[in-house]
């Protein structure tokens, strides 16, 4: 667990903490981060919660973020993502609970395999008004 929230952190996320594989739980929220996630997340395999909430954070959510298939809460909302959702981000999520990417700059649609995240709380959170919800 890593819990480096409300600590008025800057700069860009490392891609050294994807060498944290035992890493199950991150929370990034409310700093002042920049720049993408970085693809090596999907390295961290044992990762259940992952929250970024409320940075400055750029790019589009990477597609190896689908191999942490033991994700249950993808936290993302209140940055500047851009982009679609890649359909891979899904294929496997049979534990995910929650997503927010709201508030972000993201456009397309939601990929119909999310119906492969059973246990996923349905709300509109998921979205906002740059993506359709299929819910």
């Amino acid at each position: 667990m890593l819990n480096l929230s409300e600590n008025n952190l800057r700069g860009t996320i490392p891609n050294q903490l994807s060498r944290l594989n035992l890493l199950n739980y991150l929370n990034l929220d409310d700093n002042k981060i920049h720049g993408p996630i970085p693809p090596e997340f999907g390295n961290l395999i044992r990762m259940e919660w992952l929250s970024m909430r409320e940075n400055k954070i750029t790019g589009t959510i990477p597609k190896s973020l689908g191999q942490c298939t033991g994700l249950e809460q993808l936290l993302l909302n209140d940055n500047l993502l851009q982009g679609s959702i890649a359909p891979e981000i899904f294929l496997d999520y049979k534990k995910l609970k929650n997503i927010n990417i709201a508030r972000n700059s993201m456009t397309g649609t939601i990929p119909p395999n999310i119906q492969n995240c059973q246990n996923l709380e349905k709300s509109k959170s998921v979205c906002d008004d740059f993506i359709r919800c299929l819910f």
